[in-house]
């Protein structure tokens, strides 16, 4: 079921007022940036953030890595079968998957962008040989435009459903 508490949009960056485009546009960016977070993940740019176990947020950032990973993996099946559902209007039970793992996924990229700064933040306290934080600054960033984008396919969602 989508979203009731999100806004209803009738348009996608106050440009195209087709939401079925949008949402193409949607399914093939979130293609892109789970996998560009795995990357973040897999390969950090800081790569003892996941190794130093002196540092107390070493636990938290090495759950949320898992967990995010996972997510992502799921959030990119998903966007197989909701780019399925764009294409022949039905199976809708891809699109709310779609949009619970997409809003999952954008809930765990804001918590561990949190972590990673506040890890890069407080590297001189517990010798954190950390300088570039633009894992963190990616995540958050994402949050932000996937928090957007949620927001876009629910309304499309809920104008397949005859509901809006």
């Amino acid at each position: 079921m989508p979203f009731p508490c999100c806004p209803k949009f009738k348009r996608c960056c106050w440009c195209t007022r087709h939401l079925r485009v949008a949402c193409v546009f949607i399914v093939l960016w979130s293609m892109l940036a789970t996998c560009h977070s795995c990357g973040i993940l897999m390969w950090p740019a800081c790569p003892t953030q996941y190794t130093d176990e002196s540092n107390p947020l070493f636990k938290p950032s090495f759950v949320f890595m898992w967990i995010l990973l996972i997510l992502n993996m799921l959030t990119v099946v998903c966007s197989f079968g909701f780019l399925l559902t764009l294409l022949f209007g039905r199976f809708l039970s891809f699109a709310e998957a779609f949009l619970s793992l997409g809003l999952l996924s954008a809930f765990f990229m804001l918590c561990h962008g949190v972590i990673t700064l506040t890890m890069f933040l407080t590297r001189h306290e517990y010798n954190f040989d950390c300088w570039n934080p633009s894992d963190g600054i990616a995540h958050i960033i994402y949050f932000i435009v996937w928090s957007y984008f949620i927001c876009i396919a629910n309304s499309y969602v809920y104008q397949l459903r005859g509901e809006y």
